[in-house]
């Protein structure tokens, strides 16, 4: 496992200097100059690269555009990720057909300084297979099924099934790191979770890190959630972005996945559940970590209204909204 800021850029750089035959990237954000070298050395070198990218989104945000240039200038079989999805938000790597990277981090400046993010590396054939076998269907712009005895958890496939099972069969305790709590049927789960005795304990984002348009669904996931007497925390350094869940401190979820119908539905996506005790022992001591480092969330309406107020006088209001 990584666990970043604190393992920060140089285990990923020496995965891809160390790569052999093969290395294959699916990535949401893609613009860390130094990984973009690394990715160019390989390729340089014989290493078969192919590297998938979210294509531009056309909303102002941060795109791929810079990367794509560099790294097909230079040779680099790049691709779009498919069109099948109107996102693409694994993070995904795949070396030498041999060890998975499976993550929440994008490959920004940032994602290795100022984010909680995790990342698992497994060496299990049968995982490797399955990220091996959606990144080679994507590429080609194949279907791409895992069947029902999929091994990771992938949207749009069994990714609601599996998150709703991992929390309908927690004993004693649920650990969340989410950026964001929309999904009905998933806070459902929670809230029969919490009312048949699991003590849960949420670490989120402040209200001023969701983006215009995503204030009142994110808020009121979380204060619907708060008001049922679940524990409710933001944090503000690192900034939370992991996607992980751990329950009874035995087993855990990691991966880009968000509590949201739009990710369940519409995008690809990939986290994977983990049995290994010095991992989930790992996981859950950041949690921890993470939880003293917090504060009480403030969900009181006050502060959203003055933000969407702000944001109604800036630029107009949300969309959907009047």
């Amino acid at each position: 496992m990584l666990v970043m800021p604190a393992d920060g850029i140089e285990p990923l750089a020496r995965a891809i200097t160390r790569a052999h035959s093969s290395l294959l990237i699916k990535m949401f954000l893609f613009s860390e100059p130094r990984l973009i070298r690394e990715v160019i050395n390989a390729h340089r070198r014989g290493v078969s690269v192919r590297v998938m990218l979210n294509p531009p989104r056309g909303s102002g945000i941060e795109t791929n555009e810079d990367t794509f240039r560099a790294l097909s200038g230079a040779g680099v079989p790049t691709r779009w990720t498919t069109p099948d999805f109107v996102v693409t938000h694994e993070k995904s790597m795949v070396i030498d057909e041999r060890a998975a990277f499976i993550q929440s981090l994008n490959w920004s400046p940032r994602h290795f300084t100022d984010t909680r993010d995790h990342c698992i590396i497994t060496q299990d054939p049968a995982e490797v297979r399955e990220v091996f076998s959606c990144f080679d269907a994507d590429w080609h712009r194949r279907a791409f099924d895992a069947g029902k005895n999929a091994l990771l958890v992938w949207c749009n496939g069994n990714a609601r099934m599996r998150l709703a099972r991992f929390i309908d069969t927690a004993k004693r305790r649920l650990y969340i790191q989410n950026e964001r709590f929309v999904d009905i049927w998933l806070l459902e789960r929670l809230l029969r979770a919490n009312a048949g005795g699991v003590k849960i304990h949420i670490i989120a984002g402040p209200h001023s890190s969701l983006r215009r348009g995503k204030i009142c669904e994110g808020g009121l996931g979380l204060h619907l959630l708060y008001s049922a007497g679940i524990k409710v925390r933001e944090l503000k350094h690192p900034s939370p972005h992991s996607k992980m869940m751990l329950a009874d401190g035995k087993r855990a979820i990691v991966g880009s996945i968000n509590f949201t119908p739009g990710t369940l539905e519409g995008r690809r996506d990939l986290a994977i559940e983990i049995h290994d005790d010095d991992i989930v022992s790992g996981i859950k001591k950041v949690f921890l970590q993470d939880w003293h480092n917090s504060r009480r969330y403030n969900l009181a309406d006050k502060p959203m209204i003055r933000r969407l107020l702000k944001h109604a006088a800036e630029t107009g209001p949300p969309d959907g909204m009047n």
